[in-house]
């Protein structure tokens, strides 16, 4: 029953989730352009302003539903959808991404709940970073904060289901911290625990700082579950940007390893064979649509075996596969062996992708047999300063568009400031 009820309560997030990312949906606004406006009158289908007008005064919906990105004031009607609450939300269904007020009704569902939520049920509906301070209620539901009502659910507190009262207490930062440097075994499982537990209660700037510091604290698993964690609540993109604010040989480390992770999330690839023996590898970036293509030309390709890439680490290796199955008398062997006709890698300190040529050319110093051809629309977050990014542009010099020893030197690089 419980289930069916959170589906019911939920099935209306479905057109917040349009509405949030800035569409127009369901009906049409008298006045679409205004920034803002004292008071949004909402009688579906018509809407007297659209959904990026911000309300301070009064939000009313006598019809069937209404929204408002962010409400300063009061917000009275049937079924109300807004980004944010900032005062008084008194409606039968409460619908939006944060209250940071009093929601008052039958229904209330929010992703964050820095308020006082009360109503028949009360939700907090984000499970990775929704946070709630206090709920009451018949029934509520948060992964975090105090609860009161006839049953609360809160899967963090001692004892997830609870009457009348439920509630879990922060862990500062620095306890948590302090506790698994004294590496408890297993480390991975304690900071999955860690994590899970506690970065409800925790903003985002917190979470970025307990995440740097465990990490020179980890062995091979200990890593993996850190950086599990990270993608788990979406921090890869944020912690990477966060270790360039970090001395360097910190940054290295951790953008290293970062760099792992983000590759296998974010960047994918097409790869072309050409009959003369070219080989095209191109990698797109799939959150801002940066390019990079790299281009090699082989004679005496294998025949009937095709040509593959494989992902090892933040490394995309070009090459070919021979699968082989040796009799030794009664002992049969079967052994892969992939060979690499080119590497491409990306560079943890300037985020350039750029080739190195097959492993053994690199271990014989010899120059790679790629060139790198650069198709960028990407601009690299170098710092950050007073919370803004700060962009540039980077260009190999064209004498070093081959690369000897796999590895970029500052001066082989031509910087520009992006605006």
């Amino acid at each position: 029953m419980l289930k069916k009820l959170f589906l019911l309560i939920l099935l209306p997030l479905l057109s917040l989730n349009v509405f949030a990312h800035g569409n127009e949906w369901i009906g049409s606004a008298i006045i679409k352009d205004a920034k803002w406006s004292p008071v949004q009158i909402s009688f579906w289908p018509l809407h007297l302003c659209g959904g990026e007008t911000t309300i301070y005064g009064l939000n009313f919906s006598p019809g069937l539903f209404g929204f408002s990105r962010k409400v300063y004031g009061v917000s009275c009607g049937s079924i109300v959808m807004m980004a944010e609450n900032n005062g008084l939300a008194a409606n039968i269904w409460s619908f939006g991404d944060k209250n940071n007020g009093l929601a008052v009704g039958g229904f209330n569902a929010w992703a964050k709940n820095n308020g006082v939520s009360v109503g028949l049920a009360n939700f907090v509906y984000d499970k990775k970073s929704g946070r709630n301070t206090l709920q009451i209620g018949i029934f509520n539901q948060a992964n975090s904060g105090l609860q009161i009502g006839l049953l609360n659910y809160n899967p963090n507190a001692a004892i997830p289901w609870m009457p009348l009262i439920n509630f879990t207490i922060p862990r500062s930062i620095e306890s948590s911290l302090k506790e698994l440097k004294e590496r408890p075994s297993p480390f991975d499982y304690h900071i999955e625990k860690h994590a899970n537990k506690y970065f409800p209660h925790w903003d985002t700037k917190e979470r970025l700082h307990w995440l740097t510091e465990i990490f020179p604290q980890t062995d091979a698993g200990a890593t993996y579950a850190l950086m599990e964690a990270a993608k788990k609540y979406d921090l890869l993109l944020e912690w990477d940007d966060y270790a360039l604010t970090l001395p360097i040989k910190k940054r290295r480390n951790l953008r290293n390893a970062l760099g792992s992770w983000i590759t296998q999330r974010y960047w994918h690839y097409q790869l072309e064979t050409a009959p003369d023996g070219t080989i095209t590898l191109t990698l797109f970036n799939t959150i801002n649509s940066a390019k990079c293509s790299f281009s090699a030309k082989f004679k005496d390709l294998p025949k009937n075996i095709p040509i593959t890439v494989e992902r090892v680490n933040s490394d995309f290796e070009v090459g070919y596969r021979i699968e082989k199955t040796i009799k030794n008398g009664n002992t049969i062997r079967h052994i892969s062996d992939f060979t690499t006709l080119f590497t491409v890698r990306r560079d943890a300190e300037t985020d350039l992708w750029f080739e190195t040529g097959s492993w053994k050319e690199i271990d014989k110093k010899t120059p790679a047999v790629t060139i790198y051809k650069e198709l960028w629309k990407n601009f690299v977050c170098t710092e950050i300063k007073n919370s803004k990014r700060i962009y540039k542009e980077f260009r190999l010099k064209d004498r070093f568009r081959k690369i000897k020893l796999g590895r970029i030197e500052p001066e082989y690089i031509i910087q520009k400031s992006v605006k």
